[in-house]
């Protein structure tokens, strides 16, 4: 047992740049020919050495036991800090092989087996090739005008540097399960995991006079628990073969320790402490004013209104009936930041698949379904809310649903052309975030064979005829047009969206 494995990158590449020289005579003192004033080359290289050692060991077929251990280093960190140890072990205990369990008489099972391991794995990602060296970044300065100007060389520090850094240390533990029953029909499998991020590379927030910018260090602790199922079924009745089968999956993090980390704010945070990443905090909303009183009564109550930029009581535009009315979640007497309420995470969770399949004589269909239960997302950009700014686009989905007098159990508040007022009423407020629910057909395929009474003259082998589709149709709870899959992005950008439909022979010579 045993081995190692070593990489390298090498890089090297060297370009010039033509100097145009000023009709007024000024020129840049340089030693060089005109036409090539300024050379730059540059090469950099990179190492990753392992030493990795594999054990396996399997008594009767019933246990089963995996070691491995492994030592990196990293031409990433500094000295002292370049090498790591990590391991593995993992175990299996087939039960329908003990004697005890046959002897149960238990015929429907076929197969079982408990697994389960716990390792430590390394990571070395979010790191530049030599961030430990603090060196010099050579710059040129340029002043003067359009009819006269010279340049300047500059030298500047290219940022902090830290020797102390070093591997990410990954530590996951899973148990999982494997059933097969009712003669190799129906198949199952489930795993439970747990996983520890310790000493993720973060950038660490630090005051402003710290007198340059910060270097990414160990300083994240992110917890992971997630699960994952699988069901299948596979018979046949008569001539008719069929298949389906399911599978889910949800995972969910918290961040345990980030140095420096902010305290939360209206919208998507990042990283706050014992949240997920990237967490919905969301402004807590009673409805809408339904009057000029109930206006004048929230103005009254609360001192200042800290969002939004709002104008005063006194301003020609100031809140009137049908615009948001926020809570003060914390009692403190005005609204601001620390109103938000957690309200989820932006990741997909509980991640489906169904795959069906059928045969009967000629005639085959294949399917595949995918889809998430739950994903919050909030729109952005100038789709997000009507009117983000004056000119900006009208997200049709807004239309008639939104207070008028006439309207007044009506699901968004009024519309207003003016920019700060639209963003009091729709940005970030708790009923402006979507549960991206959505089931997909994510590809449909029809095939039929030719008998081969129809091709043998032909001297063909098999032709088969064929519809394909993908994306053909979804359910969804969103309702404002957008693809559910594109999450909570709004900007259109990219590829738009596409269904897509052909029909095919495949011929067999």
């Amino acid at each position: 047992m045993g081995g190692v494995n070593a990489e390298k990158n090498d890089y090297k590449g060297l370009y010039a740049y033509r100097t145009l020289i000023p009709s007024d005579g000024v020129y840049d003192l340089n030693v060089a020919p005109n036409e090539y004033v300024e050379g730059r080359g540059g090469r950099n290289q990179w190492g990753l050495y392992s030493y990795i050692g594999r054990l396996n060991y399997s008594f009767k077929g019933k246990y089963l036991l995996e070691m491995l251990g492994r030592r990196d280093g990293s031409s990433r960190f500094a000295q002292g800090y370049k090498w790591s140890n990590f391991y593995n072990v993992s175990a299996g205990w087939v039960l329908t092989n003990e004697n005890f369990i046959r002897e149960l008489g238990l015929e429907p099972l076929n197969y079982l087996k408990i697994r389960g391991g716990y390792g430590i794995m390394g990571n070395n990602v979010n790191i530049d090739l030599y961030d430990y060296i603090s060196d010099v970044v050579i710059g040129n300065s340029v002043f003067g005008n359009s009819a006269s100007f010279q340049s300047a060389a500059s030298l500047a520090r290219n940022g902090l540097t830290s020797l102390e850094r070093t591997w990410e240390r990954v530590k996951m533990a899973n148990l999982g399960l494997d059933l097969i029953l009712l003669r190799n029909r129906l198949s199952a499998r489930f795993d439970y995991y747990k996983k520890r991020n310790d000493g993720m590379m973060i950038g660490v927030i630090y005051p402003g006079v710290l007198g340059g910018e910060a270097p990414q260090t160990n300083s994240g602790v992110l917890d992971v628990k997630g699960w994952e199922a699988m069901v299948a079924w596979r018979d046949k009745i008569g001539e008719f073969n069929y298949n389906v089968s399911f599978n889910i999956a949800d995972s969910r993090n918290k961040l345990v320790a980030y140095d420096g980390a902010v305290l939360p704010a209206a919208g998507l945070m990042p990283a706050i402490v014992g949240r997920p990443l990237n967490s919905w905090f969301m402004y807590a909303t009673k409805g809408f004013f339904t009057d000029q009183k109930t206006v004048d009564l929230f103005y009254n109550k609360y001192t200042a209104i800290a969002q939004g930029n709002i104008p005063a009581r006194t301003d020609d535009q100031v809140l009137r009936a049908g615009d948001t009315r926020k809570l003060d979640v914390d009692k403190n007497g005005y609204i601001d930041q620390n109103d938000v309420k957690f309200k989820g995470d932006a990741a997909p969770h509980y991640m489906f698949g169904l795959t069906l399949g059928a045969s009967w004589k000629n005639i085959d269909v294949s399917t595949f379904l995918q889809g998430v239960a739950e994903q919050y997302i909030e729109r952005t950009g100038w789709l997000a809310y009507p009117f983000v700014t004056e000119w900006a686009n009208l997200n049709p989905s807004f239309l008639g649903k939104t207070w008028t007098p006439e309207n007044t159990g009506a699901k968004y508040p009024r519309l207003t052309v003016d920019p700060d007022r639209s963003k009091w009423n729709y940005q970030h407020n708790d009923f402006m975030l979507q549960n991206n629910r959505y089931v997909r057909l994510k590809s449909l395929i029809v095939g039929y064979t030719l008998p081969q009474s129809l091709i043998a003259r032909a001297r063909l082998e098999r032709v088969r005829v064929y519809f394909s589709g993908n994306d053909l149709f979804e359910l969804t709870s969103i309702k404002d047009g957008f693809d559910p899959e594109q999450g909570a992005d709004s900007r259109l950008a990219g590829y738009p969206f596409m269904r897509t439909w052909s029909f095919g022979v495949n011929l067999g010579l």
